[in-house]
């Protein structure tokens, strides 16, 4: 925890700038209360974050220890993704991969959780299930309706934008 105020992560896993996902964190962030809370912005486009092999020898470099000490450091993290054939992008598996070092320490105190999927041809589930599990088994625990997913491409649903806000809301208490 930074400060006395909680301190959040908003996590954009999309490979581009201008997307749904970006407007997710926009719409969290701009929910979030700041005299209560504290957030930065992890945009995994902008991170070299390699592909774990799924052992414990992973990679070190700067990057991903700076990534460890911002994810154990914070109070809970609000992730935006768009699905990738039904699943989550390879980015966000590999930076949850790359949390394994510090799972243990993750575990000393609960930390917030809430996901919000773009699926535009659904698969919105095998996304949570590919995020979530893992993350719960470090100590996140997704906060009350910390699940939302949007299928449409057009307008987002009232519902979507309702539940981020939310969210937000929940993160801020």
């Amino acid at each position: 925890m930074i400060g006395t105020k909680k301190h959040y992560l908003v996590i954009n896993a999309s490979h581009f700038a201008d997307s749904k996902t970006e407007r997710f964190c926009r719409l969290f962030e701009l929910n979030l209360d700041l005299d209560a809370v504290s957030f930065s912005r992890i945009d995994l486009r902008r991170k070299n974050i390699p592909f774990a092999d799924g052992t414990y020898r992973l990679p070190q470099n700067k990057e991903l220890k700076q990534l460890r000490t911002q994810v154990l450091d914070c109070d809970g993290m609000f992730i935006a993704t768009p699905t990738h054939w039904f699943s989550a992008p390879g980015r966000l598996k590999a930076l949850i991969d790359h949390l394994t070092p510090i799972e243990a320490k993750l575990w000393k105190r609960e930390r917030l959780l809430g996901l919000a999927i773009y699926a535009p041809e659904g698969g919105e589930l095998g996304v949570f299930q590919s995020v979530v599990p893992a993350l719960n088994h470090m100590g996140f625990s997704l906060v009350g309706s910390g699940y939302a997913y949007r299928r449409n491409r057009g307008k987002p649903e009232a519902w979507v934008v309702k539940e981020i806000v939310g969210m937000a809301k929940r993160f801020s208490c």
